[in-house]
Order: C-alpha cells, then sequence, then structure tokens
C-alpha cells in the first residue's frame, strides 16, 4: 500500500482519533491522504508551537500517543521548544514533518526550508525525541514506523519521522507481522532491583 495509506491505518490502530498541524508545502500530499475520508480529525492550527502543545496535550488527556504534522523547514524548527517539553515530561507525541523530493535534494532548490543542510532537522530532533527516522526505503518504511511508534510508548517520550513528498505516494513492503498486529502497545519493564528496594 502506498506508505500515507499505511501511516493513517497505523494511527487509527493505535486508537489515535485526532491529528494536529499545518498543511504547507511539503507536506501537502500527506495531509490530503490524512484528511480525505479517513476517520482521524485533523485539526489545523496557524502556529506551530500550538500543535506541538496541542498533540501533547491530547496525549494526556486521551492516554493515546499525541500526533503532529508540520511541514519540513520552518515548520519542524518551529516545533522544537514543544516537543523538547513533552520529552522532558515524558509525554508520548509522534511528529510527522514532510521533506524535499529527490530532486529537490539534488538540486537544492530548498532556500528558506533548510537549516544548514538538509539533514539538520532531523539531527535536531533526535535530540529531542527517544527514536528518529527518516522514511526514504519503501521495503524498510513500515518496520520503522512500528519501531519509533513502539519506542515512542514503551520510552513515553516524543518520536519523530521524516517522510519526504515523494515517498507518500511510494508503494512501500508492510510485513505480516505488522498488518495482523492489534495495535497494543507495551510500556518498559521496570528495573527489578528498584523495584524490590522501594517495597523494602
Amino acid at each position: 500500500m502506498p506508505l500515507g495509506d499505511f501511516l493513517v491505518a497505523y494511527l487509527q490502530k493505535l486508537g489515535v482519533t485526532h491529528l494536529f498541524g499545518i498543511p504547507g508545502d511539503l507536506v501537502l500530499r500527506l495531509f490530503f491522504r490524512l484528511a480525505v475520508r479517513r476517520g482521524l480529525r485533523v485539526v489545523t492550527l496557524s502556529h506551530e508551537p500550538g500543535v506541538g502543545f496541542a498533540a501533547d496535550g491530547y496525549a494526556r488527556a486521551t492516554g493515546r500517543i499525541g500526533v503532529a504534522c508540520v511541514t519540513y523547514g520552518a515548520g519542524g524548527h518551529n516545533m522544537v521548544n514543544p516537543v523538547a517539553g513533552s520529552f522532558a515530561e515524558r509525554v508520548p507525541v509522534l511528529v510527522v514533518s514532510g521533506g524535499p523530493g529527490a530532486g529537490e535534494r539534488r538540486l537544492g532548490t530548498l532556500i528558506h526550508h533548510q537549516a544548514k543542510e538538509i539533514e539538520s532537522q532531523l539531527r535536531i530532533y533526535r535530540e529531542v525525541t527517544c527514536a528518529a527516522r527518516l522514511l526514504d526505503d519503501p521495503r524498510t518504511a513500515a518496520e520503522q514506523v512500528h519501531e519509533v511508534v513502539r519506542t515512542v510508548w514503551r520510552e513515553q517520550r516524543p518520536g519523530y519521522l521524516e517522510i519526504h513528498r515523494d515517498m507518500v505516494d511510494r508503494r512501500i513492503v508492510v510485513p505480516a507481522a505488522i498488518s495482523l498486529w492489534d495495535g497494543t502497545l507495551a510500556f518498559a519493564r521496570s528495573d527489578e532491583a528498584n523495584v524490590a528496594e522501594a517495597r523494602s
């Protein structure tokens, strides 16, 4: 199935009902997949920090993963502070960012989107999340989504997925184990020695 459709089905399997975001040029294809009769309520705001705080509030209020979707560059960079706050306070938020297509990356035509380098945003999010991945291989994209989401839930901290705009419609391989998975996520086990010490 196309990566965008897989992401929608995956989020619904998790029980996510709302997604918070701001459409932007490098994430429009993904927003279209998320918004068109999919059962997810897409709530758009006017400022990226508000998107981050809304996803954080949703996670706290519902006990589910909060999902934020923004464009690459100006959008993603503007989300860093609320995501860092969610990391510090152990709130499970998934940030999904668009990104430049292969042609744009080759030509270096990003202008206002880019920080120092194309990989800068991914590197920044590695500092404020428990797992961050660029989905650029259709053979492994589903497994990477699954890995990031399981880590977000286990650690109760934010995670990051970057999906470049030419990947949204690409057909990906979805392993049977993920297709058949029931959406259940597990918390990390407590350290047995610490629990025993607390009891005594």
